[in-house]
């Protein structure tokens, strides 16, 4: 799942992020992926799992944002909106999405993340490979601050 794309930076740019993302805490939380959706509407472009947004979830988000401001970075200016895309659409029609949502229904999907990752992609047409470059871990602490769904 996506928290934010940063785009191309330099390597001090770079070093930046990866400081000021240390910042980010969170404790446990999980991820309900609910079902499918799609980014498009009438010419969809992107079919994805729906996330329910935990305020957790929203919170972590936040943090990153406020330390990639600080880091530097110029962000998207597009709501949030927690998902996990599964492909890339070309010339689909509505009715033939809904026709292979309705023919593969999705169970839902709990897990919690344990930790945040900054990834970087190497030059190619598509995206990927995909290198982490750093990674965040959050609190293992399970005590009375996780909630039971």
């Amino acid at each position: 799942m996506t928290l934010s794309f940063i785009g191309d930076v330099d390597d001090n740019l770079s070093d930046a992020v990866i400081e000021k993302l240390a910042s980010v805490q969170s404790d446990p939380f999980e991820i309900v992926l609910s079902g499918f959706g799609n980014f498009g509407g009438d010419k969809p472009r992107t079919l994805i799992f729906t996330v329910n947004a935990d305020a957790r979830l929203i919170n972590v988000h936040k943090q990153q944002e406020r330390a990639l401001r600080r880091a530097g970075i110029a962000l998207e200016k597009r709501k949030f909106s927690p998902h996990v895309t599964l492909a890339r659409l070309r010339a689909v029609s509505p009715q033939a999405l809904a026709h292979y949502i309705a023919m593969n229904p999705l169970p839902v999907i709990r897990f919690r993340p344990e930790r945040l990752v900054l990834f970087s992609a190497r030059p190619k047409v598509g995206g990927g490979p995909y290198v982490i470059e750093a990674a965040y871990p959050f609190s293992d602490d399970y005590g009375s601050s996780t909630e039971s769904q």
